[in-house]
């Protein structure tokens, strides 16, 4: 983020967004994207059409993993948890909108050599994928829109009509369009509006070749007066008021009481409190939420974690892509007394595959933690262990509190972007989170904690991304059934006092260390793994 010190919330970053699958990257995000660009026209396009690189992750997986229909649902104006998610295509269709998908090695062109910002490492942001989105409105206003899926729904709009801009969707952003400025002229605007806009967060600028963009950042929406003030200064010829689409707007004031997990470990330890208690804090500088509010907003995310499982066990065998949903016969296996007692594991076994498979088949809303392709080893570890063991609801709630902490310094120190480290970004932090959250569960300490974190995750590093037919099923379901049982064996020693000799926040680090070296056909792109067996290559990619 520009101009500014990232820090992460745990319901903008780690638990969320709420979504219909399959994919938080590849399916979130693109809706993210869209919302953000559609707003330029009011969510009234005539047409669209969308731009992919070649021998990257969007080009060779946009059908299997829905992001076209995601993009075309944000560019509706429709959130991540709509269910009308899987028909935008058609609903697009339905309103005359003209749209096609390319794939396009758009980056040659030659607007992408000297332009003059005020956003650091813009170039730096070229260089990974982007998605490039042209729009048309109804009344032939046309927008060039390049955006970036960062991992976990997470999204930034890096260029809007050639100018570089960042917009993540936590702040109110304001927009001006200029023609015929120069560098001093857009610095002398800049300073004006300054001025006028009391208690702003940030603002931007960019030139390029005498048209210029402003962006002021807020955490209000600013009047509509002030709006109209601003088309009459020199040169402006169109302002736009983007609306955030993260639930915590950003606050460049609040300083944060920790980072990474040692130091959550240590502020706890100072302030006398539990773990789950740190985060409360954490997140309430953060949003400037009320510890009331954070977990009843905790509760409603559990709760749908608890729903995605009921959906899952009750639904028929249906289409899965390349197969068929298989939870409805393993569940009747395990009914039956047909399944191999494992404990706890039963549950934890069949809530994984059960929700997993809601958000490949996008049947019903799931909770990204952190991922969407992890998104069933936190909810089955935490609700299987809190039914086996009669645990009540505000300590499972706590739980997850505990789960996100550990998220926290995984964001702060990685990546849970399968694309840029693998699965073990994915479903190896998610593990970790897990382990943590049953550690607390089992009356662990802080240390016992993260030293059950720490094992999760070591046992997972270097597992690729690789996903069959580009769509979230083999092996990502199976995938997320074996990081159950990994983070539950974890938690197990790590209560007993086993060391894990490597501390969590250096084990984060070398995740994402051997993630960088991980080649990009094990990293999302359906080049290599899995997706090079034979009968992989025989299989369809399938909508």
């Amino acid at each position: 983020m520009i101009g500014e010190s990232k820090y992460y919330s745990i319901f903008n970053d780690i638990l969320g967004p709420v979504m219909i699958g399959p994919s938080s990257s590849h399916t979130a995000a693109p809706v993210r994207i869209g919302n953000l660009a559609g707003q330029l026209i009011e969510y009234s396009s005539k047409k669209v059409t969308i731009e992919f690189e070649s021998n990257k992750s969007f080009g060779g997986n946009y059908i299997g993993l829905k992001s076209d229909k995601g993009f075309i649902a944000g560019i509706l104006g429709w959130t991540t948890d709509d269910p009308m998610l899987p028909f935008s295509l058609i609903e697009g269709e339905k309103r005359n909108i003209e749209i096609s998908f390319k794939i396009n090695d758009f980056k040659n062109e030659d607007y992408f050599i000297q332009k003059y910002s005020t956003i650091k490492e813009h170039r730096k942001k070229l260089n990974e994928e982007v998605v490039k989105i042209n729009l048309t409105s109804v009344s032939n206003e046309k927008y060039v829109v390049l955006g970036k899926s960062i991992g976990g729904g997470m999204v930034e709009i890096i260029e809007i009509n050639n100018l570089p801009v960042s917009i993540t969707g936590n702040h109110y952003e304001q927009l001006l369009l200029l023609n015929n400025v120069n560098e001093k002229g857009i610095a002398e605007i800049y300073i004006k509006i300054k001025s006028i806009i009391p208690g702003y967060q940030f603002i931007d600028y960019s030139i390029y070749r005498g048209r210029g963009i402003i962006n002021i950042k807020t955490n209000f929406e600013v009047d509509l007066d002030v709006l109209s003030n601003f088309k009459k200064i020199k040169n402006v010829i169109k302002v736009f008021q983007i609306k955030p689409i993260l639930p915590v707007l950003f606050n460049k004031n609040c300083k944060v009481p920790f980072r990474i997990a040692n130091d959550m470990h240590l502020f706890s330890k100072n302030k006398g409190i539990e773990l789950w208690e740190a985060v409360l804090t954490y997140e309430s500088t953060i949003s400037g939420w009320n510890s009331k509010k954070i977990l009843n907003n905790i509760k409603k995310l559990l709760a749908i974690m608890k729903e995605a499982i009921k959906n899952g066990l009750n639904r028929e065998e249906e289409k899965l892509g390349y197969k068929s949903t298989e939870t409805k016969k393993i569940y009747n296996n395990y009914i039956h007394g047909k399944f191999l007692s494992t404990g706890i594991l039963d549950k934890a076994t069949l809530y994984a595959l059960a929700t997993m498979e809601v958000n490949s088949t996008s049947s019903g809303p799931i909770i990204a933690a952190p991922t969407a392709g992890a998104c069933g080893i936190l909810p089955s570890v935490i609700l299987s262990t809190g039914e086996e063991n009669e645990i009540s609801e505000d300590r499972l709630e706590k739980a997850l509190l505990v789960a996100a902490g550990i998220g926290l310094a995984l964001a702060e120190q990685a990546s849970f972007a399968g694309d840029i480290a693998g699965c073990q970004a994915e479903c190896g932090s998610a593990s970790s989170m897990a382990a943590g959250a049953v550690a607390y569960l089992a009356d662990g300490n802080s240390e016992q904690i993260l030293s059950a974190a720490s094992i999760a995750l070591q046992n997972l590093l270097g597992l690729i991304c690789d996903q069959v037919g580009g769509q979230v099923i083999t092996p990502c379901i199976n995938r997320n059934i074996m990081a159950v049982s990994n983070s539950i064996s974890s938690a197990n020693i790590a209560i007993s006092g086993y060391n894990p000799v490597i501390p969590l926040d250096e084990v984060i680090q070398v995740m994402y260390r051997v993630g960088k070296l991980l080649p990009p056909e094990l990293k999302g792109t359906c080049l290599e793994g899995l997706r090079g067996a034979p009968t992989a290559k025989k299989l369809t990619t399938q909508r």
